[in-house]
């Protein structure tokens, strides 16, 4: 594991027995926690959508575009609201068609920009990811 930029990436003030790799500097677990756009960050984020919203714990589960070659889509619903998640987890941008989107507010996404607002059809981006949610 690549620790921190220093010395053998943080690892040991000893000699490993692997050789460290050069991208450690730029690459390390001390970097991905103080960056608010990185990986650590957004697990933190689903990690509190987990423990505050009731409806991605006892949500009934339904897929959505199932036969979609690079989408992944689902529907979660309980009493309270509908919950929303598409992934595209390909390289290239993949169109998502949707219906009965009216209501839903954008919760997370793992991109800057992402659209705060459900469109009938959605341009994921590669490696995008989007939570929404409509509340009842």
């Amino acid at each position: 594991m690549q620790w921190t930029a220093g010395a053998q990436a943080g690892f040991t003030s000893g000699t490993p027995w692997l050789r460290v790799n050069p991208n450690h500097r730029e690459i390390n677990a001390d970097a991905a926690t103080r960056d608010p756009r990185g990986i650590y960050a957004h697990y933190c984020a689903l990690i509190q959508l987990r423990k505050t919203q009731r409806v991605v714990q006892d949500g009934d589960y339904s897929p959505l575009l199932a036969e979609h070659p690079q989408i992944f889509a689902y529907r979660r619903e309980n009493d309270a609201a509908t919950l929303l998640v598409l992934a595209n987890f390909y390289g290239e941008g993949a169109k998502a068609p949707l219906a009965d989107t009216a209501g839903y507010q954008l919760l997370l996404g793992n991109y800057a920009d992402s659209p705060a607002l459900l469109a009938e059809e959605v341009l994921l981006r590669p490696y995008e990811a989007l939570i929404y949610l409509r509340k009842k």
